[in-house]
């Protein structure tokens, strides 16, 4: 694949790919779904159910703050025992 190119799966394609010999990060988004329904047993990492506010895909181009993480939510692993689940 070219530098910036994107590769969609089926989310039951078993895949790998090579190592990384670029001088370039290789970048990955894994979004993973869930039923409303479905809350963890225990408070985790991943938030209970939340209902979405779908948006018009023109908002990812109107977005002006892409550099302040204020209010942005990011896993600490050293910080959540539900990370590793041998830890309980």
């Amino acid at each position: 694949m070219d530098a910036g190119d994107a590769l969609f799966f089926h989310p039951n394609l078993l895949h790998t790919s090579g190592d990384n010999l670029s001088d370039t990060k290789r970048w990955v988004f894994i979004p993973c779904y869930n039923r409303k329904d479905n809350n963890p047993l225990y408070e985790h990492h991943h938030p209970q159910y939340t209902p979405l506010e779908k948006v018009p895909d023109s908002a990812i181009m109107e977005c002006k703050n892409v550099e302040d993480l204020s209010g942005k939510g990011f896993n600490i692993p050293e910080e959540d025992k539900t990370v590793d689940a041998r830890a309980h």
